[in-house]
């Protein structure tokens, strides 16, 4: 699980105040899942009501054990803070009311208390890769595809879900693949990556996914 240690305080922490309607999500499942190290917590809920709770429950909590706030921004339906903890590096936290149409009920999770299903994971991982073409969210779903979720089953979940054809979800993931040694060099993992493997293995990958999908 390559979270920080601060990231990883906050979460056994906070573990306690989720449930299936306040979970790990985005970035934060990525790094569970995966090897990438993700900018901030993410914390999804059903409700606006569901997130004022839960936020309101996390911050006493946060506060109480010694944490200070500080409120960073409000973020489209949600609100950033950062805490820190005497010392250690603050952290970003985020709760966030998402309106997002998974297949699946959150799940417990060892770490987070509960967290969105792998399965739904990665459908959100396609869909976020479509909007931002950016090397981590590839490197992310080359993890998933390797682990938990095979890429075409992650595509088939989005499509359906937007009304899409999984070949051509396929086809625009592809499009936009390829990065110079720069562009890898910016993920952020626990191991360095070789620009020339991660760039072979996640064409495989794309290769092989719309060979299943176009059956």
């Amino acid at each position: 699980m390559p979270l920080t240690k601060e990231q990883k305080a906050i979460c056994q922490l906070l573990k306690c105040n989720r449930s299936a309607s306040s979970y790990g999500a985005a970035g934060t499942v990525m790094a569970v899942l995966g090897s990438r190290f993700s900018a901030d917590i993410d914390y999804h809920h059903r409700s606006i009501e569901d997130m004022k709770s839960h936020m309101e429950a996390d911050l006493k909590l946060l506060k109480d054990s010694g944490y200070a706030l500080q409120k960073k921004s409000d973020i489209g339906h949600g609100v950033e803070y950062l805490a820190t903890f005497e010392n250690g590096a603050p952290v970003v936290v985020d709760w966030t009311f998402e309106s997002d149409n998974y297949y699946y009920e959150p799940i417990e999770d060892p770490q987070l208390g509960y967290r969105v299903h792998s399965l739904d994971a990665a459908a959100w991982k396609v869909g976020k890769t479509l909007k931002r073409r950016a090397p981590r969210d590839y490197f992310d779903l080359l993890e998933i595809d390797k682990t938990h979720v095979p890429l075409h089953v992650g595509v088939y979940m989005f499509a359906t879900q937007e009304s899409l054809s999984p070949v051509d979800v396929l086809v625009d993931l592809k499009s936009s693949f390829q990065f110079s040694r720069d562009e890898v060099a910016s993920i952020s993992a626990v191991a360095s990556i070789n620009p020339e493997k991660f760039n072979a293995e996640a064409s495989h990958m794309l290769e092989r996914a719309h060979s299943f999908s176009g059956r």
